[in-house]
């Protein structure tokens, strides 16, 4: 395949699927159109299927697989950040925007994100998703700052989940916080 082609299936085998080349052209440094024709090549050639209007997914998962694993670390890094920045960009959820600044390596870019997928989760009462995305922010290395927002939000829901022990010790990070 020509090399916009294995750049965009490159950039495809991180992105998760479904992809849309609007979001897979900016990790690619490529024009949308540019990255539209790699991934037609790439279906000629029975790499990649059409998913639902607009967005595409590997013909099969091995294809994902081995194009995963010959990209060296460094590679994977930088890819990883080309898509977090194509994604907060293009306006993709809070928690794909996190997970690609994690996997870059770069994961205190990660932790307002991880604020951001907490209370989308918590909008649509998904209580233990918001949970787990704040625990994650806190694991990121948050700011001082974002680290006593993660810690609120944790202690709040924590409680609705009658997780009084674990909500305590958020409580007693917050203590931590404000005399240290």
């Amino acid at each position: 395949l020509p090399a916009p082609a294995r750049r965009v299936l490159e950039v495809a085998a991180l992105a998760g699927e479904p992809f849309a080349p609007a979001l897979l052209a900016p990790a690619c440094a490529l024009s949308e159109l540019d990255a539209v024709l790699a991934i037609e090549q790439a279906m000629s050639a029975q790499l990649l299927r059409e998913h639902e209007a607009g967005d595409y997914a590997f013909a099969h998962d091995l294809v994902q697989q081995a194009i995963d694993a010959s990209l060296t670390p460094e590679r994977r890094r930088l890819v990883h950040r080309r898509l977090a920045l194509g994604a907060e960009a293009a306006g993709a959820p809070a928690a794909t925007v996190a997970l690609h600044h994690e996997a870059s390596g770069d994961a205190r870019r990660a932790v307002a994100h991880r604020l951001e997928a907490g209370d989308a989760a918590l909008r649509v009462h998904a209580l233990a998703g918001a949970v787990a995305h704040w625990q994650q922010g806190l694991d990121d290395g948050p700011t001082p700052s974002q680290a006593a927002a993660l810690q609120i939000r944790l202690m709040r829901a924590l409680l609705k989940l009658d997780q009084r022990d674990r909500s305590m010790v958020c409580a007693a990070a917050l203590r931590a916080m404000a005399h240290g």
